[in-house]
């Protein structure tokens, strides 16, 4: 191969912290309050139209039967008739919004025959599933190569820690990374897949890297490492070893995964570019405010408003008299048990009363309808039909039933004034034309390492993490606990995307990935320019957590986006700036085995190469065991035996034995797993900080 120039890399003539200057690289979400990503903040309303496109999405010939009107009449009226407030608290959903959602899978219909692409959970950035982007003939192809890495003896698998011998790994990045301080590394030399094993145990030991600033998300121990592929136009080539895949025994797997990579370009290209390209908001809401619809019971103030609160519900038979007003304390918590309390009811499942124009103000639609009303004339019923008590006794209710018979009516009685969808209106900016399917890649950052190194014009290197794991079940251990939010690797990795491959699922149960991500508290508190701000009554902090899907506290800017069903023979992409989970599953029939099998592919954010295998020869013991065996059979009957035993003895350099990796990988799981944890703390800690407007 050619040879580079002395290597320049985070980690190795970089600061291991470096990043390229803001904008020209891909962004980030590890907790860090000054360059973090942050999406646009959701409505509780369009959470639901995310959650209805990628329902009818997985119906079979979906892209065919929305064009349908009858059955996608059906669609609607099934949307209409669903308990959204089983989903997500206080959410609802209008014929408005299905006729939106209808609209926006007749757009992407003609996206996903031409491409097999299908954004979902698309705003500030996507995911992207596909069930037709790679063959029935691929497919197999992956199960068949992967056989021998599964059929080894049972002393030789790999389970992983922790599992509880559930999840068997059959390639992955965490045995045998780079470790700094141990790792040997050749900074001027390429290493390819064939002379990989005549690499073994060369180089010098990479030193521990030095950070320009202190960060809590940068390792000083571990890197996982990628292989180069080099891109042509569509085609891809691994040009160097997959680590923990040797490159002779398992030759079959590396051109199986060259497709599988091939298969994941244009997907990939979409998410890279999608926060600067495709970024969009299918309703935004300027206010977070009720209606009042039970002036008559709401307390008027020293200023002649009404003050609306739980607290303004009139009392039944059985409930001891209020204190004051004033002087109760307003409940900190609005979650009370649905499943009990089956009379609660929400926006959409209230019948309209027209407000009181005095109280409206004339200021939106609602309190136009109502302006012919009398205040005398309101329907008190609404209010105060279900006061009537069946019970004998007299102020027996407890603290909790107060306060689920407030809320109740408070929600009832003050529906919120949302945003509403326009007819025909479609905010999808993405058309099938903007998928790159020739090209794919080659309009990211350049990557000046490959430059250098005479990667010629029109191709492309990238550099790709492989992992290969099944989850597997039995009747002695029927099912899987799901996973914990995390994002994949650390900032050493600089992880911007990831692929995974669903090519065998067997008696489990559907799952779903699920995800969530952070909301730009800044932009939504009015301080950045969210449409001026939200403009809400100061301190009410409820009616803000009725409009967008956010905790109650305020204490947590994460949204949950929503999860995407993961099924046989289903490719799902998606960015690193979304955690992620695996959802619980279990044996679809306990009496009999199960498993899901997995190929997971990260990308390398390509605007910043990272140390990969082109210059780390291969650490694993027994691999080069094999180099040493066929160059000693070359050499033998050449040499004097004196030299020969000094070439035996220069070869006996200690590589990475199984027990020492495995010790490795456990002090970078420990490691990994404080640092997710604490990202993870950071990004659910930061506060929301509303201010009035």
């Amino acid at each position: 191969m050619a040879t580079p120039d002395q290597l320049r890399v985070p980690g190795l003539g970089l600061p291991a912290d470096y990043f390229p200057g803001e904008g020209q690289h891909f962004p980030m979400l590890f907790g860090s309050e000054d360059r973090d990503w942050a999406a646009v903040t959701l409505t509780l309303r369009e959470m639901c139209m995310l959650k209805f496109v990628e329902e009818i999405s997985n119906k079979p010939e979906w892209w065919i039967k929305v064009f349908d009107p009858e059955i996608s009449g059906r669609w609607k009226a099934e949307a209409l008739g669903m308990k959204w407030n089983e989903y997500r608290q206080y959410a609802d959903f209008t014929p408005a919004m299905a006729d939106a959602c209808i609209t926006e899978l007749r757009h992407k219909a003609e996206m996903y025959e031409k491409t097999g692409l299908m954004p979902v959970f698309d705003y500030s950035a996507c995911v992207i599933k596909s069930d037709r982007i790679v063959s029935p003939s691929l497919w197999q192809d992956l199960r068949d190569v992967v056989a021998p890495l599964e059929n080894i003896p049972e002393d030789r698998k790999d389970w992983h820690p922790g599992s509880d011998g559930k999840v068997l790994n059959l390639v992955h990045p965490s045995l045998y990374p780079l470790v700094y301080g141990r790792t040997r590394i050749l900074p001027d030399k390429r290493i390819g897949v064939d002379d990989a094993l005549d690499r073994c145990s060369q180089g010098e030991v990479i030193d521990v890297p030095e950070l320009v600033r202190d960060t809590q998300f940068i390792s000083r121990k571990f890197q996982w490492l990628p292989c180069d592929v080099l891109i042509d136009r569509r085609h891809a080539r691994i040009e160097t070893y997959v680590n923990n895949l040797h490159p002779q025994r398992h030759a079959a797997v590396y051109p199986v995964l060259e497709r599988f990579i091939e298969a994941a370009l244009p997907a990939w290209d979409i998410v890279y570019r999608w926060p600067w390209e495709f970024g969009m908001q299918r309703l935004k809401a300027t206010e977070a405010r009720t209606r009042c619809r039970a002036p008559n019971s709401c307390l008027r103030n020293k200023w002649g408003t009404v003050a609306c609160n739980p607290f303004a519900r009139p009392i039944r038979s059985d409930e001891p008299p209020r204190r004051n007003y004033r002087d109760d304390p307003f409940y900190d918590d609005w979650d009370i048990d649905r499943d009990e309390d089956s009379d609660i009811a929400y926006e959409s499942e209230v019948e309209e009363i027209k407000p009181n124009r005095q109280y409206e103000g004339g200021d939106d639609n609602g309190g136009e309808d109502g302006g012919d009303e009398d205040e005398g004339d309101e329907d008190e019923g609404d209010e105060d039909d279900s006061y009537n008590s069946d019970d004998d006794g007299v102020h027996h209710i407890s603290y909790d039933e107060r306060k689920r018979r407030d809320i109740s009516w408070f929600l009832k009685t003050h529906p919120m004034k949302l945003p509403d969808c326009k007819p025909d209106e479609n905010k999808v900016k993405i058309q099938a034309s903007d998928v790159n399917l020739i090209a794919p890649m080659l309009r990211l950052p350049t990557d000046t390492t490959a430059t250098k190194e005479g990667v010629s014009a029109g191709k492309r290197r990238i550099q790709v993490i492989v992992k290969l794991a099944n989850i597997q079940l039995d009747p002695s251990k029927p099912s899987y606990n799901g996973g914990s939010w995390h994002l994949e690797g650390q900032l050493n990795e600089r992880i911007c995307a990831t692929a995974l491959f669903y090519y065998d699922s067997h008696n489990v149960t559907d799952a779903s990935l699920e995800f969530r991500t952070t909301a730009n508290a800044d932009d939504l508190d009015g301080f950045s320019g969210y449409q001026g701000g939200i403009q809400h009554e100061q301190y009410d902090t409820h009616s803000i957590a009725r409009v967008f899907g956010i905790n109650t506290d305020l204490r947590d800017t994460t949204q949950k986006i929503g999860g995407v069903l993961t099924r046989h023979e289903r490719a799902l992409f998606f960015p690193n700036i979304y955690q992620h989970r695996v959802s619980p599953f279990r044996l679809a029939d306990d009496t009999k085995p199960g498993h899901r099998k997995i190929l997971a592919l990260f990308l390398v954010d390509p605007a910043v190469p990272i140390i990969s295998t082109a210059n780390v020869p291969p650490q694993q013991g027994d691999w080069g065991q094999d180099a040493q065996c066929r160059q000693v059979q070359i050499l033998t009957g050449q040499l004097p035996q004196e030299v020969l035993d000094m070439v035996r003895e220069d070869m006996d350099r200690p590589a990475i034995s199984e027990e020492e990796a495995k010790r490795y990988r456990e002090k970078l799981m420990k490691e990994r797993t404080r640092r997710q944890a604490h990202a993870s703390d950071r990004l659910t800690l930061t506060a929301w900080n509303f201010c009035e407007h």
